[in-house]
């Protein structure tokens, strides 16, 4: 079997660990895999033992990734690109894996009589959606038309097995790796209280909540202190200033460094929620409690729930969780947290994948 993962890029985003790691666990099982990217790329952030054709707008392959273009945004050219390229380096029977509306096109339009395959890790038009501008419909328009496309869909989350115009039968949670997400070795101290969370620029992710939580926590006496990853602190006021601390973990190690310190995980987004989310899994599977807008693998029974746009909850929450007098029940929920995330080891998650990919 050969696979072949068409990319704009490789990034930083949990998209693209999901891609790296899938690779190296189908490879271990003697898959071949290959990427094709284009050459403007930096190199993958998230190591991948795959073969990578590094490609130009020409959709030819080059010798390195030392490839530059003006106008790399241009969206027509890239799936003309990828097209040209999947046309040249695909063989007939290969699986050819989309993974974004922007590749979702190119697998479409290729001639070779592959298994076109489309794995749908997040609804991208909702996202645009969610936003006014004029560029974000139109991006959302894009993503919203991929899912007509005659492409064999793969969900990462139950959620999308029927939402909005997504359909699909098959679905592939994403995966952990254990070593890097792991538990403290000795227990956390609970003053001060460490809230944490990861600051993502997108409103629909919801850091503006949890700040505000924070807010309200800090005026209200209690001894917390929020660390924000991949953050900043540019606009917030003075007198909250001490109390805010900017992490920018280089990798999955540091990542796992940053939750372990945390008394509590806050993961707040206000769009797709009982979607699986990577900051909730991660932090469950370092034993650290998690309040959550609903995205899995949280419940009622090994999390905090609250609803969107409601520091006032978020608030309440925290305080649960900074009183003493209930750590039994806080202990009772992080081991269930724990016990249930397990589930998700790259190993199981692979091979699921794979046992579709054979079976399409």
């Amino acid at each position: 079997m050969r696979i072949i993962i068409p990319i704009v890029s490789f990034g930083k985003g949990g998209g693209n660990r999901v891609l790296s790691e899938l690779s190296n666990s189908w490879i271990d099982a003697g898959v071949e895999v290959i990427f094709i990217c284009f050459g403007n790329s930096e190199d993958p952030y998230f190591k991948t033992n795959a073969k990578i054709i590094w490609i130009d707008y020409n959709g030819n392959q080059l010798d390195d990734s030392t490839f530059r273009i003006r106008n790399k945004e241009n969206l027509v050219r890239r799936v003309i690109a990828l097209t040209k390229a999947l046309n040249r380096y695909t063989l007939d029977g290969d699986i050819v894996l989309a993974n974004e509306a922007v590749t979702a096109y190119p697998v479409s339009f290729m001639k070779r009589k592959a298994k076109k395959v489309y794995y749908i890790q997040a609804d991208e038009a909702d996202y645009s959606f969610f936003y006014s501008s004029l560029k974000s419909k139109l991006m959302g328009l894009i993503s919203y038309l991929t899912y007509y496309l005659p492409l064999i869909r793969v969900v990462n989350s139950p959620l999308y097995y029927r939402y909005n115009n997504i359909r699909s039968k098959f679905y592939i949670p994403p995966g952990m790796d254990f070593e890097k997400f792991r538990p403290n070795d000795t227990p956390k101290e609970m003053t001060p209280f460490i809230i944490g969370c990861i600051g993502r620029f997108e409103k629909f992710k919801g850091t503006a909540d949890v700040l505000q939580a924070f807010k309200l926590l800090v005026d209200s006496g209690y001894n917390v202190i929020l660390k924000v990853a991949y953050g900043d602190n540019s606009s917030i006021e003075e007198k909250y200033l001490d109390k805010i601390e900017v992490i920018i973990p280089k990798n999955d190690i540091e990542l796992g460094y940053f939750y372990r310190s945390l008394n509590v995980l806050i993961s707040t987004g206000l769009v797709q929620h009982y979607a699986h989310h990577y900051p909730v899994m991660e932090a469950m599977a370092c034993e650290i409690p998690t309040i959550t807008t609903g995205y899995l693998p949280a419940t009622k029974a090994n999390s905090w729930l609250v609803g969107p746009n409601s520091p006032s909850c978020i608030m309440k929450s925290v305080k649960f969780l900074y009183d003493i007098n209930n750590q039994a029940i806080v202990e009772e929920k992080i081991s269930l947290a724990y016990k249930e995330v397990q589930a998700y080891g790259w190993p199981t998650v692979s091979r699921e994948f794979l046992e579709i990919l054979k079976e399409v």
